[in-house]
């Protein structure tokens, strides 16, 4: 299996809790995505109560509002309280937000709701390994 590796700064949380956000005074993203921009950056993601079709817009939203831009790699927790729209799946919400962008995505990490929940800082500069199944998270500090 090809080992996954990329870096950047952590920013992400709840989406059913940033989603709402956006547009508003209260999700000042472009501040952060240009002060940081060099470093690139990694999304950390998890849903607490989104099926299907809400986490597909809820990605499409970001992406229209450039949230995404700069971005080395995604992280999604397993969503909690999630349910597929009929046979409309989350695999199939990530497809279609992420279609055309070239971002190493890994789904099912342990972010968010669901125990076991790694604890990630935002702001911080991760380094992120993939390998066979396998996930290693390394945070530090960068001057």
């Amino acid at each position: 299996e090809e080992i996954t590796k990329f870096s950047g700064r952590i920013i992400g949380g709840c989406m059913d809790v940033l989603c709402p956000l956006i547009g508003t005074p209260y999700a000042k993203i472009e501040d952060f995505l240009e002060t940081y921009k060099k470093d690139g950056f990694i999304w950390t993601l998890e849903s607490c109560e989104m099926n299907a079709t809400e986490i597909y817009r809820a990605f499409w939203q970001m992406r229209q509002n450039n949230w995404f831009e700069h971005c080395n790699g995604i992280l999604i927790g397993r969503p909690r309280g999630y349910s597929p729209q009929q046979d409309f799946t989350i695999g199939d919400a990530l497809r279609l937000a992420f279609d055309g962008m070239d971002i190493p995505i890994l789904f099912g990490c342990d972010i968010g709701h669901i125990p076991p929940q790694i604890q990630l800082i935002n702001g911080a500069h991760a380094i992120v390994e993939y390998e066979n199944g396998g996930m290693k998270v390394t945070q530090e500090q960068l001057k």
